[in-house]
């Protein structure tokens, strides 16, 4: 791992070694951010990476059922704007890419092969916003991640991918009224899979007294890491 601070230009770039995660201990100390009941966050860039920062939003914004929303937008085959509202599912092993789970019948399916996509997250109790910008990658049912999220789900969320394919005109109301016993729910059918968003460019807005805005981008120049990120504060 490497860090380099430039004050003049107050950017700081950050690389993690090849075969080490983003949730590895050594990154613990980034992201120094302060919380003030009347000024609110306040981000010290010298200390900062973005994956700490979401940790701690979520883990300030833990008591709102809905900080675990996020949504995603994607462009459809005739380039028109789509967004959604999805369900942050974890980080993936990496420990830097949001996972969230989806019908492979649906037409958000069709549009994540179109890339690039991007998430929008606001946590109000922190009031700060993050857009994750990046490329989707859907998991095969061999991955890990398809049967550790499928066992966490809840029985009434697991029947839902028994139903008719989303989007398509309702015949028949009972076939979305089904009790979890009308199916075997103990494995995932075709129709689940996990997402994950592979980040490339984070932009990091807080809402404190004065604002502050962070934008991180990988660094290709830092070819020898896998995760190479230069952060650089910009204009609110």
């Amino acid at each position: 791992m490497i860090v380099g601070v430039d004050q003049r230009h107050r950017c700081i770039s950050l690389g993690l070694s090849k075969g080490r995660s983003a949730s590895a201990t050594t990154l613990h100390t980034f992201s120094r951010i302060a919380l003030d009941q009347e000024k609110g966050l306040s981000l010290d860039l010298s200390n900062y990476f973005w994956v700490n920062a979401l940790r701690q939003a979520l883990k300030r914004n833990r008591r709102e059922a809905f900080s675990r929303y996020f949504q995603l937008a994607t462009v459809d085959a005739s380039g028109n704007p789509r967004a959604r509202t999805v369900v942050y599912r974890g980080l993936d092993d990496d420990g830097q890419s949001p996972l969230f789970i989806t019908d492979t019948r649906s037409n958000k399916m069709h549009n994540l092969h179109l890339q690039p996509v991007e998430a929008c997250w606001y946590f109000p109790i922190s009031r700060e916003q993050f857009r994750i910008a990046g490329r989707a990658e859907v998991f095969t049912p061999v991955h890990r991640q398809h049967a550790i999220i499928w066992r966490g789900l809840s029985d009434t969320a697991r029947v839902q991918f028994f139903w008719p394919a989303p989007g398509n005109v309702l015949i028949d109301v009972d076939s979305t009224q089904e009790s979890p016993n009308s199916h075997d729910i103990s494995m995932p059918p075709e129709s689940f899979c996990v997402v994950a968003i592979r980040p490339e460019r984070i932009d990091h807005l807080c809402l404190g007294n004065p604002q502050q805005r962070i934008v991180s981008e990988i660094n290709n120049a830092l070819e020898r890491f896998d995760y190479a990120w230069t952060a650089v504060e910009v204009t609110p």
